[in-house]
């Protein structure tokens, strides 16, 4: 990286740190929980976490989940997906912001690390796992991505196993729930109607197997619209889910879809604190985003111009 670009990746650094820190001291947020609240719209935030160990772009340390749990507990009420559902179901009206936290994929630290730190925080939980994945070392397609970053900084003792059936029955019996993530992480977006009809419905009867018959939800892998089709949500709803994630960077309130609930995510242990308590209040990183793309082009010469001057 030159030094041309790690000055431009500082200011943008700095940037983005302003902005959240101007959102949160601006008294918005506040100012919009209150009247949401008074409503009956209080927002409710769901958390996505793939893991709890090193600090990456998948992972936090668990000092830094602490931190996480610390201040939900004081600024929301910490309630479990179900809660979140049936109220929505109910279409009941909304006093206080809460919080509803969720792991995907089902790494062993999860169980390692993560569960310690709820425990003690007396935070609940959901656990999105693939059943084709359990108890194995197989690895995802990011995991791929994140493998050089982390043998860079954590050298060979970052693995990628996956909690057994074993440790999930003991996070089910703790009082944390088990909910599918598909049987092998497929991108329901994608295949075909009876592989997604596989995914779907197997899955759900691998859990209940191997871990008691129990109402379960469903998480789209990687959850962008393009991964979550109508015709899938339709399936998750035959095969007898009570709700379903699926998206990034948006809150929920009442009238949300419990088939469509959207998700923050809170795992990038590379986001600063300021960034997370902003994401958390509703601050959409997408607006930076475009701040950005504009400044990048107002910089770039105007083509009709060189081209009249020519």
């Amino acid at each position: 990286m030159s030094s041309r670009e790690r000055v431009l990746q500082h200011m943008k650094s700095l940037v983005k740190q302003a902005a959240f820190f101007v959102y949160l001291c601006s008294g918005y947020p506040w100012v919009r929980h209150f009247i949401l609240s008074t409503l009956g719209l209080a927002p409710v935030v769901v958390l996505c976490y793939h893991r709890i160990g090193s600090c990456g772009s998948m992972s936090k340390t668990p000092d830094e989940f602490r931190c996480d749990l610390d201040h939900l507990r004081k600024h929301y009420e910490c309630i479990t997906f179900r809660e979140l559902c049936a109220r929505l179901q109910k279409n009941e009206p909304s006093r206080r912001p809460a919080a509803v936290v969720t792991f995907d994929d089902g790494y062993r630290d999860n169980f390692t690390a993560a569960l310690p730190v709820l425990r003690a925080a007396k935070v609940p939980a959901t656990f999105f796992v693939n059943p084709g994945f359990v108890g194995s070392d197989r690895m995802f397609p990011h995991d791929d991505r994140c493998a050089a970053e982390a043998m860079w900084r954590y050298g060979p003792r970052v693995d990628y196993c996956k909690m057994s059936w074993d440790e999930l029955r003991v996070m089910q019996t703790s009082g944390f729930e088990i909910g599918s993530h598909t049987t092998n992480h497929a991108d329901l977006g994608k295949v075909e109607q009876e592989v997604m009809q596989s995914e779907v419905f197997e899955s759900l009867a691998m859990l209940n197997r191997s871990l008691g018959h129990q109402l379960r939800p469903f998480a789209f892998p990687w959850g962008r619209p393009e991964n979550c089709p109508e015709r899938a949500i339709t399936s998750i709803k035959q095969a007898g889910y009570y709700g379903a994630v699926w998206g990034f960077d948006e809150v929920n309130s009442r009238g949300t879809d419990p088939f469509r609930v959207r998700r923050v995510d809170a795992g990038n242990g590379h986001a600063s604190r300021l960034e997370f308590r902003a994401r958390i209040a509703g601050f959409n990183p997408a607006f930076l985003g475009l701040v950005f793309k504009r400044l990048r082009a107002a910089r770039k010469p105007e083509t009709s111009q060189v081209g009249s001057a020519s």
